[in-house]
């Protein structure tokens, strides 16, 4: 069955990882762990792990107890600071193509606001939503 709205599987990755991490505070997570309870690829997940960590959402220590742990607090974190860490920035468009302009076809006519509107209207659920709310969700 599709699905109108979809975000990618690396997306999805951060944001279930980054609800294991906000779930168990004093714990750290290898990317094995955490590969392996969300049955991902664990090199797919080590680029993930990678990406959050590039933006300092996650940080991680070596060793026998070692892993990765959140460096912000969940109450700090958007949806939309996950997602972006990981797909780029979510930009309000109005034609299917990734360009911020409009391509001017007739087939974004078409579909008048509609683009614009559904990417506005996930932009803005994004952002308000905190990893501690999809936390509590739980």
């Amino acid at each position: 069955m599709s699905q109108v709205f979809k975000i990618s599987e690396a997306a999805s990755i951060a944001i279930h990882a980054l609800i294991l991490l906000g779930s168990n505070k004093d714990a750290t997570f290898t990317t094995k762990v955490i590969a392996e309870k969300f049955q991902v690829s664990k090199d797919h997940c080590a680029k993930v792990m990678q990406r959050l960590s590039k933006v300092n959402l996650i940080s991680s220590k070596r060793g026998p107890k070692g892993g990765f742990y959140l460096i912000k607090d969940a109450n700090e974190i958007t949806v939309l600071d996950i997602y972006e860490a990981i797909d780029g920035p979510l930009v309000t468009t109005s034609c299917f193509f990734k360009g911020a302009k409009p391509c001017r076809l007739p087939c974004c006519d078409l579909f008048g606001d509609l683009m614009h509107d559904v990417n506005k209207l996930t932009r803005d659920n994004f952002k308000k939503r905190t990893l501690m709310n999809l936390i509590n969700k739980d």
